[in-house]
Order: C-alpha cells, then structure tokens, then sequence
C-alpha cells in the first residue's frame, strides 16, 4: 500500500472570523491518494479530497512526557 497525502494551507482571511480566533487555527485543503497492490501484480488507486482545519490546544512548542 501506498499513500501519497497533500496539505494545501489557505492565508487567513480578514473576516471578523478569522480576527476573533487570533492566529489559534489553520486551514485548509486536502488530498490523499491511496494505492493498494494485489498478488497478481494489480493495483487500484483510490483519492479522496475536502477541507481541514487545525486548531492550537496549546501554546508550548514542544511537549514532552514525564520520565
């Protein structure tokens, strides 16, 4: 199996919207293709697309675990 993902960021705009979240989300598109391999050599491809959005839950840049 192969996967080919693509993340396409969209500039925040200057609606109220995207003011009042004050940088904390991006956005964007997305597409994926997935190509699965049978035994005989065959392979079907399969793609699928449509929006994402990210949101920041915290503002540390590096979170690490307790040892």
């Amino acid at each position: 199996m192969d996967r080919k993902i693509v993340l396409s960021f969209q500039s925040p705009t200057d609606d109220f919207a995207s003011l009042a979240a004050g940088n904390q989300e991006l956005g964007g598109n997305y597409a994926e293709e997935v190509t699965l391999y049978g035994t005989a050599g065959e392979s079907r491809k399969y793609e699928v697309s449509g929006a994402f959005e990210l949101k920041r839950v915290s503002p540390i840049d590096t979170l690490t675990l307790p040892e």
